[in-house]
């Protein structure tokens, strides 16, 4: 998922952390660790330099949600 945040591909991340939720033996463990390695994702997309100030901002939102 944090490469998918490297590569500006927001949607593959969450269809990822999705799948990492939904395919488990340990549902709750498993959607803690999905939404923690997403929230991960914000600090790469925060000091992502080819991001104007504005999608910086969107993307730290969206990761946050």
């Amino acid at each position: 998922m944090t490469v998918q945040a490297w590569l500006l591909e927001p949607a593959e991340a969450l269809r990822t952390a999705e799948t990492r939720r939904d395919t488990s033996w340990d549902p709750p463990a498993d959607a803690y660790d999905a939404a923690r390695t997403l929230a991960m994702c914000i600090e790469i997309v925060a000091k992502y330099e080819k991001l104007d100030a504005d999608k910086r901002k969107e993307a730290v939102w969206f990761y946050g949600e």
